[in-house]
Order: structure tokens, then C-alpha cells, then sequence
């Protein structure tokens, strides 16, 4: 049955099963090594999103990236929940109910000027309502792969993001109020460490 509970979650997970319809622990499986795009590797893969020449591609990469949004939380933009110059957004409907307001970057404020619509959506598909989940995916896919790293998805975005700010030095605490989640531990299981991480944590411990 704890076999079974597995095959049956990853179905829901890829959408062709509704729910699992039996409640059963699963059986713990080996942690894999997430996908994240290290810092030096960035500009190609936004260039070749670019490449498309889809304004709402582009932003969508630059917001999962730069404020480590969900991809629900940018396919749900509204101009209303940005500030008057555009620099900081406060997503009104997010996952965990947070209400954060996040710094918004010089770069993705320009690719935002192009955007601008009449309507509430910032990105809204051609029957003016949100786009679909899983509209960014084909084209991260591709662009992680020119760049050398297949598999990529939308949510390796956000994963990048903890990980590339773990990087920087910066805190765990501060990380984890970008991505807006409640358990720090939750903001942990984002932070992706390295071979070059673990060679420069003895560098500066023992000196060798």
C-alpha cells in the first residue's frame, strides 16, 4: 500500500489523478539535489527567455527569480498591489496568505513599462484572465537547457532565488521573509549547498 501511496502521488502531482483516495504515509525516498541557476549563469539564461520576444515570458522568469514569487503568485499579478513608482508589490493572494511587500528591481520595473494594460491583470492571457500554470514552463525548460542545466522548471526559479541570496551572505531569516514562508525550516529545504560551497566552508574554517 506505502508503494502504491507513492506512484499515486506522483500522478496527482503531474495532474493525471485527482487526489490519492486513501490516506497512508509514503515511503521516504532520497533526497535529490534541486536544480538552481548559479549567479554567473543568469544573464544567458534570461537572454535566451528573451530570445522569445514574449514580454509576459520574461517578466515571469525575472519574478520568479528576483522575488522568489510562486508561479501562481505571477500569473496573478495586479497592478494595484504594486506601489505608485513601481517599486515594491505586495501579492494580495498567495499561498500561505502572507502579504509581504517585495523590493522590485530597476530591470524588471523596465520589462513591467512595456507591459502596462488598460486592465487589473499585469500579464493577462488572450480571454483577459490568468495565464494557465505551467504557461512559463516550455520556455524556462529551453532556456536551462541551452544554458546546461535541463530539467529546469518554474519553481527551481524561487529555489535559485534562496539559494543565490544564501550565497550572498545573506540571513536565513531575511530569506525566508522574501519567500514568504511561515517555518523557517520550510526556507531551509530551498537553500541548495554545493561542492564549491563545502570546499570554501573548510577554506575558511581550517584553512585548508
Amino acid at each position: 500500500m506505502r508503494y502504491l501511496k507513492t506512484v499515486l502521488t506522483h500522478l496527482v502531482k503531474h495532474g493525471m489523478l485527482k487526489a490519492v483516495p486513501f490516506d497512508l504515509k509514503p515511503l521516504r525516498t532520497q533526497a535529490r539535489v534541486r536544480q538552481w541557476i548559479p549567479l554567473e549563469k543568469i544573464p544567458a539564461f534570461l537572454s535566451e527567455v528573451d530570445r522569445t520576444g514574449n514580454t509576459h515570458l520574461s517578466i515571469c522568469a525575472r519574478a520568479m527569480l528576483y522575488l522568489g514569487m510562486r508561479e501562481s503568485e505571477v500569473y496573478g499579478m495586479r497592478w494595484e498591489w504594486f506601489s505608485l513608482d513601481h517599486t515594491t508589490y505586495t501579492p494580495g493572494k498567495t499561498k500561505g496568505y502572507e502579504s509581504e511587500p517585495l523590493p522590485v528591481p530597476s530591470e524588471l520595473r523596465a520589462w513591467l513599462q512595456q507591459a502596462m494594460t488598460p486592465g487589473p491583470l499585469v500579464m493577462p492571457a488572450r480571454d483577459g484572465s490568468p495565464h494557465r500554470r505551467g504557461y512559463a514552463k516550455r520556455a524556462i525548460a529551453r532556456a536551462g537547457a541551452v544554458i546546461g542545466l535541463p530539467g529546469l522548471t518554474p519553481h527551481r526559479l524561487r529555489n535559485s532565488c534562496a539559494t543565490l541570496l544564501a550565497r550572498g551572505g545573506v540571513d536565513a531569516k531575511v530569506i525566508q521573509r522574501m519567500l514568504r514562508h511561515k517555518d523557517i525550516l520550510t526556507t531551509m529545504r530551498y537553500i541548495q549547498a554545493g561542492l564549491e560551497d563545502l570546499r570554501q566552508a573548510q577554506a575558511r574554517v581550517f584553512g585548508a
